[in-house]
């Protein structure tokens, strides 16, 4: 029997595409580093079950479909690429005095027509495992006190290659990673303000202190099949994006109390979350920040399990606004994404 495949043999490479169904070869800083993955195709059999059959005797292939997600820990650097294709709009970014700091903004297009990737994973020393188009539409963060904030991706592709001559064991060589540090942990550096949407700019007078979030970003897509092709055409969105928010505080106290006022006036809020890494050079820092112009507080809970503590859920509807609030210059959109970090190159590019 052959050598068995463990984890650490895993080498998976993201790429953005330019044309549906054509794969892009995946290359140096290609890298991403994953704990897990659930992509894989699905091919319908279509059985003939005529009258007259004793048994059933011939299936036919019916459809095609291929997806699934990743989950990997957040990192200041290395995930630009599927950041960038989750929210649709990116840049050059923008160095910092002169230094190897480099800024850029992630905010989310009205649509994400034509902005796929190829996603191809070495899975045994002669396997490449490709899919040529993916279309991420899911996205969500989590993170808890003193521990690593996870991202997670789920996307719709085209089909499963199994013999590409685009990605292949020899081009999987190729592939590097940015980074293999810097990982983003929820720690005493990282902060949550938050205030009125009609409040002044968010500091530090405006920090609440939740011990776990959960981002959950979803475009509803369909994929369509068509005459001439035996797999989807690129996914479009078929509804409005659902966005949702949850904050988690350990104790019921007046200071989230007052998230239950905000609940029955149905008060407009705004909100920053930041977390903040190593030094990359003079006073420029890795740094990863959220900022939300429009919250409605939905679905408040204080739920009493004993004599203990009560825990605070606090769930948001993530909404965009017309105007951007006072601080958050340009954000209209329901959220955007802030990095500094090292990367030089627009990753939509």
């Amino acid at each position: 029997m052959g050598n068995p495949l463990t984890g650490r043999e895993i080498l998976v490479g993201l790429k953005k595409a330019a044309t549906w169904r054509t794969a892009v070869a995946c290359d140096a800083n290609d890298g991403i580093l994953i704990l897990s993955e659930s992509f894989k195709q699905t091919i319908e059999q279509i059985d003939d079950d005529s009258a007259g059959l004793a048994f059933l005797q011939r299936t036919d292939q019916g459809k095609i479909t291929a997806g699934g997600g990743l989950e990997a820990y957040m990192r200041y650097e290395g995930l630009d690429v599927l950041l960038a294709l989750i929210m649709g709009t990116a840049g050059v970014p923008a160095v910092q005095g002169a230094t190897a700091a480099y800024t850029n903004s992630y905010v989310m297009a009205n649509n994400l027509s034509g902005l796929f990737a190829t996603l191809a994973m070495l899975k045994k020393s002669d396997k490449v495992f490709e899919y040529p188009s993916v279309k991420f539409h899911q996205f969500g963060l989590s993170g808890e006190m003193n521990a690593p904030v996870k991202i997670t991706a789920e996307g719709i592709a085209n089909l499963l290659e199994l013999a590409s001559v685009t990605n292949t064991a020899a081009t999987s060589a190729n592939i590097t990673y940015p980074d293999k540090g810097n990982r983003i942990i929820m720690n005493k550096d990282a902060h949550f303000w938050f205030n009125d949407e009609s409040g002044d700019a968010l500091d530090s007078t405006d920090a609440i202190f939740p011990s776990g979030f959960e981002l959950s970003f979803n475009r509803p897509m369909e994929a369509d099949l068509k005459a001439g092709n035996e797999d989807v055409d690129e996914p479009i969105e078929e509804s409005f994006p659902e966005i949702t928010l949850t904050l988690n505080f350990p104790r019921y106290n007046d200071a989230n109390d007052a998230f239950f006022t905000d609940w029955e006036a149905m008060t407009r809020k705004k909100l920053e979350i930041y977390f903040k890494g190593a030094l990359i050079e003079e006073t420029y820092y890795y740094e990863f920040r959220l900022s939300f112009p429009n919250l409605k507080v939905i679905d408040p809970e204080a739920a009493i399990s004993g004599p203990g503590k009560i825990p605070v859920s606090l769930s948001f509807k993530v909404l965009a606004t017309d105007t951007a609030p006072t601080g958050m210059t340009g954000i209209t959109k329901p959220f955007q994404i802030d990095v500094q970090n090292k990367r030089t190159t627009d990753p939509l590019a």
